[in-house]
């Protein structure tokens, strides 16, 4: 099925748009890529729980105040 397309892809369009076609394909898939990951990262610091290396996330009152700690 996919030679298929493929070959009536070669058939329709000239290189250029196979390009541009395959091109865009590929950044659909890695932006699909992304938005998973970025997905994954924001549940596991909803969750508050250690990534996957076990280290956890910065601590609230870090977040807050942009990367620097405040003295109490």
């Amino acid at each position: 099925m996919r030679t298929t397309l493929r070959t009536l892809e070669g058939l329709l369009l000239s290189g250029g748009h196979r390009t541009a076609r395959r091109n865009a394909w590929t950044a659909v898939l890695a932006d699909r890529r992304r938005a998973t990951a970025r997905a994954q990262a924001q549940q596991m610091l909803d969750s508050g729980g250690a990534g996957p290396t076990g280290v956890a996330g910065p601590t609230p009152e870090v977040v807050r105040t942009g990367g620097h700690r405040q003295a109490t």
